[in-house]
């Protein structure tokens, strides 16, 4: 073996090691001065070859086995990733020019530091979100050294502390703020502006709520880092440190999605999925004098049960959960009437009882505010009187019915707009009506002083009051009445008109009529039919030529002497829907 050969084993067996000029480890130093010693045994024996022809084979034999052991060694300290020599920069520095070069986005040059590429996952820069999730990464990402390097030969261990914005976990925040937004929108914005023609979101709106909410969350993104610690495995590789990406620094790095998944795209559809059509809740505004006209082509009347089934069918979001009170099982003898828009469903129908003729009006609403009570002139105390046809078209009424006629009478206590007009408690029972639409009810006396009703209306948020009665059904129960009440001749026959409620937003109007033949009822008759129907509250309004229930502005019911009576006031139902709204 020449003196070329020897020096090209030691070279290829000592590639893993640093430059001649790198300082010494002890191991190394005495694994390096044995080859060196190994290497000067096989010159001198080739010198002595060289003089002695005689001891040609000695030196032949000492000259190979010399040859052999340093090869040897080489071999053993490149398998054993042996460092002969220790490098002149450690491994830290190589981690550090990492992080620095990808945090300032150079990827190129971060890229320098790896044995092999790395899979980050890439921000979809394309449109306004990726931009800003690529930039929420870019700024919330920060890193620290755990420490000194592990070393075991050519090979290394960094332990680093990650902390990056956890984009996955904002997604239920994202679809809550759309959720929020679009109700919004539904509330402020005409319903052509929200909805197209099949009842979805239009494109532009969901667009625009996703970016807003996108910004919302990434504005609070602290609520939203990680910091995890993870192991940077590093080679000595032709005299340098090398990272070697791994799967848990990729994910890191990419805000703790996999590098292969199409986060944008997924978030946004998460974020949009379980979004359905959101009624626009309409509020009828406090001391309005009528409602919005109804439109004409709701108003329908038939003698087809099948139809008004489906037509309360079409009300399913304000009917949801209610038990109705139109049952088939009704001897129903007369045309249906029902009006149904997004905020209102009245189903109006007649039938036998008891061999007594009489009319419903079952009534849902979407909000408190379109139950009302309408004063001639709108002022308590006019001298004016409307009949009730007239006056539920002045206020836009989908349905009326005749209230107290508080003009005709002094008894009882009269609220108007929450303010106290009258106030003569001692025999009478009173319905409240509060701000969400329930009937409160109180009996005769029980309030006794002025301050106490005013007091009473602040904390019950009353908005108006009827005065007349008696309480017929009061919290589920039938209720015993006084033969001495003093409206309504309790004990006569006579036509009868009442209001009962079965759950919110949920009333009954009716009308027991004194005509052809078909003689009224007496009031507990009329109880025990409100009572039979379901009502959890009832009371009983002015009845006789009063009773009367309006619908599309004509009488429903059977009127006494078929002639209107000419009255004070009016309670009626409206419908929400403003005319812009409309489809």
């Amino acid at each position: 073996m020449d003196f070329d050969t020897l020096i090209n084993i030691l070279e290829r067996g000592a590639e893993n090691t640093a430059a001649v000029c790198g300082s010494f480890n002890s191991q190394a130093l005495l694994l390096y001065r044995v080859i060196l010693g190994l290497f000067g045994l096989e010159v001198l024996f080739v010198t002595l070859h060289s003089c002695r022809s005689r001891q040609r084979m000695l030196s032949g034999v000492v000259s190979a086995a010399c040859s052999c052991a340093a090869l040897f060694l080489c071999l053993l300290a490149y398998e054993s990733r042996t460092l002969v020599f220790m490098p002149s920069e450690e491994p830290e520095a190589s981690v550090e020019r990492f992080f620095d070069t990808f945090l300032e986005g150079d990827r190129a040059a971060a890229e320098k530091e790896l044995s092999k590429p790395l899979v980050v996952r890439e921000a979809d820069t394309s449109d306004v979100n990726g931009r800003l999730f690529a930039e929420a990464l870019s700024d919330s990402f920060s890193w620290e050294s755990l420490g000194e390097c592990e070393l075991q030969g050519t090979h290394a261990v960094s332990r680093v502390k990650i902390s990056y914005l956890k984009c996955g976990d904002m997604t239920g925040d994202i679809h809550g703020v759309i959720t929020e937004e679009l109700e919004r929108l539904v509330s402020v914005l005409p319903r052509k502006d929200v909805y197209d023609d099949n009842d979805n979101y239009r494109k532009e709106i969901l667009e625009d709520t996703y970016t807003k909410a996108v910004r919302v969350c990434l504005a609070d993104a602290k609520r939203y880092r990680e910091s995890r610690e993870v192991e940077i495995p590093l080679d000595y590789v032709e005299g340098r440190w090398v990272i070697t990406p791994t799967e848990e620094l990729s994910l890191a790095l990419s805000g703790g999605i996999s590098p292969l998944e199409d986060f944008e795209t997924n978030m946004k559809s998460e974020a949009l999925s379980g979004l359905v059509y959101i009624p626009k809740h309409y509020v009828i505004a406090e001391g309005a004098t009528e409602g919005p006209v109804p439109e004409e082509s709701r108003f329908i009347v038939t003698d087809d049960l099948q139809e008004v089934h489906s037509l309360i069918d079409e009300a399913s979001d304000l009917t949801e959960g209610y038990e109705l009170f139109f049952n088939d099982d009704c001897d129903f003898y007369s045309d249906f009437a029902v009006y149904h828009d997004e905020t209102i469903l009245t189903v109006s129908w007649k039938e036998m009882w008891n061999r007594h003729e009489c009319a419903f009006t079952e009534i849902f609403i979407a909000d408190a505010s379109q139950f009302r009570r309408k004063l001639a002139e709108n002022t308590f105390a006019s001298p004016v009187q409307k009949s009730a046809t007239m006056l539920a078209a002045e206020t836009n009424a989908v349905v009326a019915s005749n209230a107290d006629f508080y003009k005709y009478r002094p008894e009882g206590i009269t609220i108007y707009d929450s303010e106290l007009y009258r106030f003569n408690p001692q025999n009478v029972d009173i319905c409240y009506i509060d701000r969400k639409g329930d009937l409160i009810m109180s009996f005769a006396g029980e309030i006794k002083t002025e301050e106490e009703m005013k007091k009473y209306i602040k904390e019950k948020d009353i908005t108006f009051s009827l005065a007349f009665g008696p309480v017929e059904v009061y919290e589920g129960k039938l209720c015993k009445i006084n033969t001495a009440y003093p409206l309504g001749e309790v004990n006569d026959r006579y036509s009868r008109s009442a209001i009962g409620q079965r759950g919110e937003r949920h009333y009954l109007l009716m009308n027991i009529n004194n005509n052809k033949g078909f003689p009224g009822t007496n009031i507990y008759d009329a109880a025990q039919l409100m009572y039979e129907k379901g009502c959890y509250n009832a009371y009983a309004l002015d009845g006789g030529q009063t009773a009367e229930i309006v619908f599309q502005n004509r009488i429903y019911n059977m009127l006494n002497h078929n002639h209107e009576r000419m009255v004070s006031d009016i309670i009626y139902f409206c419908t929400a829907l403003p005319e812009n709204d409309r489809r």
